[in-house]
């Protein structure tokens, strides 16, 4: 990708989702590290932020070809390609979008519609699943003392400095699993439970 159009995606990106989550333009994952769709998250989930309020019109839907269909809190609807993978025992999931572009797509899928991917922490429950992403302010402050070491695209956007990681996949793998948790969003984090009928 050449210089000029690297950084109209940077600016698009970054003003969907800055300061939420990083954003990635390779996946977070080498292909040893992944694993099938975990049995355990086949199917339907209503959304939930952490405080137990509902931020999705409809249940998602985890599909066995790594297809997640996805609503917002309008009923917008959007398919993500999830790519489940491990690094030592820990779970993560790297999301971008799926299949063409629809009409009045949801918020979930627009966060990926560049060649964009983010990645989850995945902690499940007995009750419910956590999505955890990596978090934008942790990873400046890291990235400014070099506590990350990642190849990075700067952009500026409304006065403030935003960027899009242009790691490799291999240096996310390492990154990865040399981080600990403080790396990953407590606020911004998905919380998926079983829709009542089905619990």
């Amino acid at each position: 990708m050449s210089r000029a159009p690297l950084k109209l995606a940077v600016v698009v990106a970054v003003m969907l989702l800055s300061g939420c989550v990083i954003q990635s333009l390779h996946p977070f994952f080498t292909k040893e590290a992944v694993i099938p769709l975990p049995e355990k998250l086949k199917g339907k989930w209503d959304v939930f932020d952490p405080d137990d309020k509902s931020i999705a019109k409809k249940p998602w839907e985890f599909q066995e070809d790594g297809d997640v269909i996805t609503y917002d809190d309008k009923g917008r609807r959007g398919k993500l390609e999830a790519t489940f993978f491990k690094v030592g025992d820990q779970l993560y999931v790297d999301a971008t979008v799926g299949g063409a572009v629809e009409k009045n797509q949801s918020m979930w899928r627009a966060i990926t519609i560049l060649p964009i991917h983010v990645v989850c922490k995945v902690e499940i429950s007995k009750e419910k699943v956590l999505l955890r992403p990596l978090d934008f302010k942790w990873m400046k402050k890291a990235l400014k003392k070099e506590k990350a070491k990642l190849s990075k695209e700067d952009v500026k956007v409304e006065g403030d400095d935003h960027f899009v990681l242009t790691a490799s996949s291999e240096e996310w793998m390492k990154f990865l699993e040399e981080t600990g948790d403080e790396a990953f969003h407590k606020e911004f984090t998905i919380v998926l439970k079983r829709p009542a009928k089905d619990r």
